[in-house]
């Protein structure tokens, strides 16, 4: 009995496993949900989705937040009646850090009356240090970043997905996603 036992844990754990590491049920959702979408292309709304990434380093050095938005890309040949699946999901995003700390004084106490006193504020993930990121989604289940403020630089990550979030460790940083479907408005000039 305690064989047969230790078998099916082994089988309950194993099953586990292979659910939290598959995303092929993510990205599907996310890709068909962001069809051939172009950030650019003058279409006044179209879908794409909100991605918001959370790093934490195993060095306590800093934690990091971003988001911005992705649309599909296609790779790959389009048959008549038969149009190609977007095979990843790319766009750009803003990333703040906890170790940027901006020393000043909060909005509203610029606006105080006279006389108030007014005590300094300190602000982690200072908004006026914040980088640029190029995030691009695969559906070979790897995330690559490309830190554009310093030189565009890559980070491929190579990802797992449970519940809805995607997460990877990569160089004893750990990488977190959530999606969001969204309708995109688009800015462009006409």
């Amino acid at each position: 009995m305690k064989k047969l036992l230790s078998a099916f844990a082994s089988l309950l754990l194993t099953l586990n496993l292979a659910m939290a590491a598959d995303c092929t049920s993510l990205f599907n959702g996310l890709f068909s949900y962001a069809q051939k979408a172009t950030f650019g292309n003058c279409s006044p709304k179209f879908n794409a989705i909100y991605v918001k990434m959370s790093t934490n380093r195993s060095d306590s050095v800093y934690t990091s937040y971003a988001e911005g938005w992705l649309s599909g890309k296609v790779f790959g040949i389009a048959l008549p009646g038969h149009p190609a699946a977007p095979s990843s999901l790319n766009g750009d995003a803003t990333q703040q850090f906890s170790d940027r700390i901006r020393d000043g004084y909060k909005y509203t106490d610029l606006h105080a009356a006279p006389g108030t006193l007014i005590i300094p504020s300190k602000q982690n993930f200072s908004v006026w240090a914040q980088d640029s990121l190029a995030i691009s989604i695969a559906s070979n289940s790897t995330a690559t970043l490309t830190l554009k403020s310093w030189g565009n630089g890559k980070i491929s990550i190579p990802v797992t997905c449970d519940a809805g979030m995607m997460y990877g460790i990569k160089d004893g940083t750990m990488y977190t996603f959530s999606f969001k479907k969204k309708v995109y408005e688009n800015t462009c000039i006409r």
